[in-house]
Order: C-alpha cells, then structure tokens, then sequence
C-alpha cells in the first residue's frame, strides 16, 4: 500500500491568495466609503467597515488554517522521505561486502570500498530518490592507500563526506587534514 500525501505547495498558494485577498479587500472597501477619513463616515460607511473587518478576519482565519495544514504536510512529507532514505540506505549491501561505506553530506551518494590486499577499490553510487535503487556512477576505481582515495573522492568525485571534508567558516565543503 502506497502512502499518499497531498502537495502542500496546493495549501501555499491559498494562503497567498487569500493574502492577496485581504489587500484587493482593503481597497475594494475604501472605494466603497468613498475614500473618507473615518470622522466623515455616516451610517451606511460604517455598515460597510463593519462588513470589512469581517471578511477580513475571515480570510485571515483561512489564510492561517491553510498555512498551517501547508506545514503539517511538509512535515508529514519529509518524514516519508527521510523514512525512505533510511530503508534504502543499506539497500543491496550485506555484511561484510565493503569495508567501509560513506554517505555524502546530501545523502544523495554513498561510496563503497573495498579493501583487497594492500588495494581499496572505490565504488561511487547516486541514490535514485524516484525508484529507490543506488546507480553506479562509474565504474571501480583502485587506490593504494585510504589517503589517496578520499583525495580522489573530494577532488575527483566531488564526493564530500564526513571522513574527507569539513565545512568551513562559510558552508563550503574543504579537504580535511588529518
């Protein structure tokens, strides 16, 4: 049984409409009284503010529900998502295949590595968030030391995790020394 979520960009744009709404609201209503200040209004002026201050907590309450629903479903959205990403992060790996394996920052790409004798051999794969599935982005790359691969997966492979990069002062992704 498939989950299904509503868009909440849908809850989004009502909210903007209805933010809209208040704004075409307070002009339609000031050229109704006839552009007075309120010492000129008469009965008929008042009845019309009234009416407006009305609408306009109105739309306020649907602009505020529709925002609210709007975040709801994001939340329930990215809980999907990170519930999902959690499942598949180990996908077709088992026990002992790789002796390490590294997500990138986004987790949108793991690396897997092998060590055979006194070589690492380097698997690079990009996570298909539509399918599921990891994509081999490469073929098998081989490196003499663990120094060197994580070289080669920050400056090659763009490949920036924990265990080869750190984040600057600005976010911006720089070799780790060790």
């Amino acid at each position: 049984m498939k989950n299904k979520t509503t868009h909440p960009e849908r809850y989004y744009y009502v909210s903007l409409i209805c933010l809209i709404l208040l704004f075409l609201n307070f002009y339609r209503t000031d050229n109704w009284t006839g552009d007075k200040p309120f010492s000129e209004f008469v009965g008929r002026d008042w009845q019309l503010f009234a009416v407006f201050l009305i609408e306009e907590f109105i739309i306020i309450c649907v602009m505020v529900v529709f925002w609210l629903l709007g975040n709801k479903n994001t939340k329930k959205r990215n809980s999907m998502i990170i519930e999902q990403w959690e499942k598949d992060k180990y996908s077709d790996i088992k026990p002992g295949d790789y002796d390490y394996v590294w997500f990138d920052f986004s987790n949108t790409e793991r690396a897997l590595i092998l060590k055979q004798d006194s070589q690492f051999k380097l698997y690079v794969q990009e996570y298909d968030d539509h399918t599921g599935n990891w994509e081999n982005l490469g073929g098998v790359s081989v490196y003499d030391s663990l120094e060197a691969l994580k070289k080669a997966l920050f400056y090659e492979c763009d490949f920036y995790c924990e265990e080869n990069a750190e984040l600057d002062k600005h976010g911006d992704e720089i070799y780790k020394k060790e």
